[in-house]
């Protein structure tokens, strides 16, 4: 719970340090994320472009954005139309079972999908990283995200409050404004991803108070 709280402190002051940069590459993605597809590449370069900001607090020209993009066409591409397919049988599976089994089994079902999909939202921090910016492939890359959420919980799924927020506005309003915090997010994004208390690979953080490690 301390170290979500202090995550969202770092992430607060690195928006806050560059948010002109922030709303600028938000107009960028919106632009060419508006026919679904280029939505992968755009989110990828995004991250991209924020987690060189976050390393090397360097001065980058927005333009970098642009030339980016071309390096991540084949990985984003497999991120978003991966999104798209568990979306699609998530809907499909809750709505068939939900109809035709007994409420409390119809109910079961949906849940593990709710779940399922909360899990996979809470691994996107450390997938994205590992994919942009420790260069992994997807098995590895895929491996060390689920490994991270299981390794922080209550870290990883605290971070939830953040998308859930941004749906719930945009279900609310009914309007587009959700798109306008995408760069907000994913700045999270890279903050959670580089602040996570057990990182793969590493010891178990044993001389940590357990709420530090949570």
């Amino acid at each position: 719970m301390r170290a979500a709280v202090e995550t969202w402190k770092l992430a607060l002051r690195f928006v806050w340090k560059n948010l002109l940069q922030i709303i600028v590459l938000n107009l960028f993605w919106s632009a060419i994320s508006w026919l679904v597809l280029p939505a992968g590449p755009a989110t990828f370069a995004l991250y991209w472009f924020l987690a060189e900001l976050r390393d090397n607090d360097d001065d980058l020209r927005t333009v970098m954005y642009f030339r980016a993009l071309p390096r991540f066409i084949k990985d984003g591409l497999i991120w978003i139309t991966g999104w798209i397919l568990v979306l699609l049988l998530a809907y499909s599976n809750g709505y068939f079972w939900g109809a035709m089994l007994p409420p409390v089994a119809g109910w079961a079902v949906r849940f593990v999908w709710i779940y399922a999909l909360a899990f996979l939202t809470a691994m996107q921090p450390y997938l994205l990283e590992a994919l942009i910016v420790r260069g992994e492939g997807w098995k590895d890359a895929l491996r060390r995200a689920a490994w991270q959420v299981g390794a922080n919980p209550v870290y990883s799924h605290l971070h939830l409050l953040i998308p859930v927020v941004i749906a719930v506005v945009g279900y609310k309003t009914v309007t587009t404004f959700p798109l306008l915090l995408v760069s907000l997010g994913v700045a999270f994004m890279a903050i959670i991803a580089q602040e996570a208390p057990w990182k793969y690979g590493e010891p178990p953080p044993l001389e940590r108070r357990l709420e530090d490690v949570l």
